[in-house]
């Protein structure tokens, strides 16, 4: 034919010897073209490769028809085929390469036949993004996770900033006082004995026992309940204050010839005074209670001499005996059963605790100052020790400035204090 182009089919058997051209094997690819060239001019209407009148193929499309691509192919399928599964039918069997058409066995399984399209490809992209999304899920719990331990941690961490922030307040509002109200020792015990030489270790166990009684009252007391404890503190004799150096731990025993010390207590004028001071009172105890552990008390009190000389004397058995009688009334002691809470709860105060401390502090003041006007304090000084701690003591350090710090509320507190027992008189 014309342009080297021949359409002709021979069947086998026949001699194609003198043909002027080779023959050409027809396979099921070549049908399978046929049925794809029927299928695209079925869905669009138009010939694949066009003919006249007469059906015949027109020469200068066959030309053009042999130079197809899979390219260009796929161009006229896309414009004239609407339908994706179509679209894709036809690109398969119009392949230009005959050993890449598809079979009939494969067309028929063809989703545009079958109705099911291949979600190979599709279900392995939602298994992908499954896993995708579980690790986006993993990362996000796990960033909730520490975002929660995160807040908890900066909730606590606030708490405890608040605590320490009023811890401090606390601190500082001590400090003042300690530094303003604590201008008297606070550090004393007081006893039923005016001299140490001759102790009634029973009066001694007693005494204590009533004491701490009165704690463990306060702690229930209610209203006008707070008389009949000072009434009970203030019945029997007279009572003895001895100062405490808090450096050394000591008692001090003052000088025969002291005019001062022990200051009598009399009980049925001072009677807010041992209540007030309670705290103070059951606190000094506790300390002497801690000496008696490591060392004699009764020695660190000066009733025994502390010479080698005194040591090798043989005691008095009756002597010895009240010793350690009183030694173990002061081992004896439990925890102290008075507080400024306690105080402030018994007396139904509405202040700080820290102003009813300082009240009492007032008060013990202008105690001292009524019953020791010359300010001796059996020779203690408030010094400042090498640790920083103010105490009351006769050992060399840096003397304190005695100057008085007025505080308004706590004066107030005082004023309150005062009233309460007023109305409980009455």
């Amino acid at each position: 034919g014309q342009d080297n182009f021949v359409v002709k089919a021979y069947r086998n058997g026949c001699d194609a010897g003198t043909l002027p051209f080779s023959l050409v094997n027809a396979t099921p690819s070549v049908d399978m073209w046929s049925f794809g060239c029927m299928v695209f001019q079925m869905l669009s209407g138009q010939e694949l490769v066009p003919t006249d009148i007469n059906q015949n193929v027109v020469l200068d499309y066959i030309h053009k028809a042999a130079t197809w691509t899979d390219e260009k192919l796929r161009q006229r399928i896309d414009t004239f085929i609407a339908d994706e599964d179509a679209q894709d039918l036809i690109k398969r069997l119009l392949a230009v390469d005959p050993t890449k058409r598809w079979s009939a066995t494969d067309v028929l399984n063809h989703p545009y036949f079958s109705g099911i399209n291949d979600t190979c490809a599709m279900v392995a992209q939602v298994e992908d993004l499954v896993k995708r999304q579980a690790a986006i899920h993993s990362q996000v719990a796990d960033l909730c996770e520490r975002e929660s331990s995160r807040g908890q941690l900066l909730e606590v961490i606030g708490e405890d900033i608040k605590v320490a922030i009023s811890q401090l307040g606390q601190s500082v509002a001590f400090g003042l006082l300690e530094t303003s109200d604590v201008s008297v020792p606070t550090s004393f015990i007081v006893l039923p004995f005016k001299s140490l030489d001759n102790v009634d270790p029973a009066r001694v166990t007693s005494f204590l026992a009533q004491l701490w009684d009165s704690g463990k009252k306060m702690q229930t007391a209610k209203g006008s309940s707070i008389c009949d404890i000072v009434q009970q503190l203030n019945a029997g004799d007279p009572l003895y204050l001895y100062l405490i150096d808090e450096d050394t731990g000591n008692v001090v025993i003052p000088d025969a010839k002291d005019p001062v010390y022990p200051i009598e207590i009399k009980t049925r004028d001072d009677h807010s005074f041992i209540l007030m001071n309670l705290p103070l009172i059951q606190s000094s105890f506790k300390s002497l209670k801690t000496a008696t552990m490591g060392t004699n008390w009764l020695q660190r009190l000066h009733v025994l001499p502390s010479s080698q000389k005194a040591r090798d004397k043989k005691p008095e058995k009756t002597k010895s005996d009240w010793i350690k009688q009183v030694q173990q009334a002061i081992l004896e002691l439990s925890e102290p059963t008075a507080s400024f809470q306690v105080l402030k709860k018994a007396l139904d105060l509405k202040e700080p605790v820290i102003f009813v401390r300082g009240a009492a502090l007032r008060e013990l003041r202008q105690w001292f100052d009524t019953h020791d006007p010359s300010h001796s304090f059996a020779g203690l000084k408030r010094v400042i020790t090498n640790q920083g701690r103010v105490v009351w003591t006769t050992s060399d350090a840096q003397i304190l400035s005695d100057e008085a710090c007025l505080n308004d509320e706590v004066q107030k507190t005082l004023e309150h204090i005062r009233d309460r027992f007023k109305k409980i008189a009455l």
